[in-house]
């Protein structure tokens, strides 16, 4: 049975999780996970309010464990030197073990109907940081080994990855992006980092707006099954409802092709025009 007993010592006491997108859902549930484990946390995202309630949150779970935030706007802030300034300067001083690349955005309906400002914003808030940060921090991260220890990295994919999902191309083929970084690195890195991806499937958390059930988990039982993978996977889906849905969803594509994507995309279009009628 895997379990998440040796992190600490795997990845350095009292060293640093820094975690994108940490304070909803999935983001804040790795959060919670790594503080109980001795971790302390970085939390970078873009609402202060969000990100002094969720401090709070962790310093009430894990007292003693040093939580800090950093603001910035992924879909705001392109620029190299934005990410240098806006994030590395506040934490350059700290012993980071852990990357976990979960900034996401969702938006759903027909490519034609969504406007470009949307699939503009999927890129830059599911691909750019995962990319950027990650390039940022590979150096200081790989010198780590030369004191005896690892560290890691965590991308979030998604259960979209593994299909084409018509009426959700643009935040599939972004996870499509995450989910093959992350093999890549694991690749060049795997002597010194442990790097993977994480697809999750129907997960209840205030972007999906699902409710939990037999087949959608909570973000902390997507969090638990997963995180023990690390240092074993470079992919993992997490619960076992959710690896069952993967693979149903990959056999299903090859078995009977066109079929999930034209359920998906009259889901899609139901979707779209409820949100618009909201609007």
């Amino acid at each position: 049975m895997r379990s998440t007993d040796s992190f600490p010592d795997r990845y350095g006491k009292n060293s640093y999780a820094l975690v994108t997108g940490g304070t909803d859902g999935i983001g804040l549930a790795y959060c919670k996970e790594l503080a109980k484990l001795g971790f302390n946390i970085i939390i970078v995202s873009r609402s202060l309010d969000k990100l002094a309630n969720s401090k709070a949150e962790l310093e009430k779970l894990c007292p003693g464990r040093d939580v800090r935030t950093v603001q910035f706007d992924f879909n705001e802030h392109q620029s190299i030197d934005a990410y240098k300034t806006r994030i590395m300067e506040h934490i350059k001083d700290l012993d980071i073990s852990l990357l976990i690349q979960n900034a996401g955005y969702a938006e759903t309906g027909p490519f034609k109907d969504v406007p470009m400002e949307e699939h503009q914003r999927l890129m830059n808030v599911n691909c750019v940081p995962a990319s950027l940060l990650t390039k940022l921090l590979l150096d200081k991260m790989r010198a780590r080994a030369k004191n005896g220890i690892r560290s890691g990295m965590i991308f979030l994919s998604s259960v979209a990855a593994v299909a084409p999902m018509p009426g959700f191309q643009t935040y599939s083929a972004t996870k499509v992006y995450n989910d093959f970084l992350a093999k890549g690195l694991w690749f060049e890195n795997k002597a010194c980092i442990d790097v993977m991806s994480h697809r999750p499937a129907y997960t209840s958390t205030k972007m999906t707006g699902l409710r939990e059930s037999l087949t959608v988990v909570s973000p902390e039982a997507s969090v638990k099954a997963a995180l023990p993978d690390l240092p074993y996977e470079n992919e993992t889906y997490g619960p076992l409802v959710h690896e069952a849905t993967g693979w149903f969803m990959r056999k299903l594509n090859e078995l009977v092709p066109g079929f999930i994507n034209n359920k998906l995309f009259q889901m899609s279009k139901k979707i779209w025009a409820k949100n618009q009628k909201k609007k």
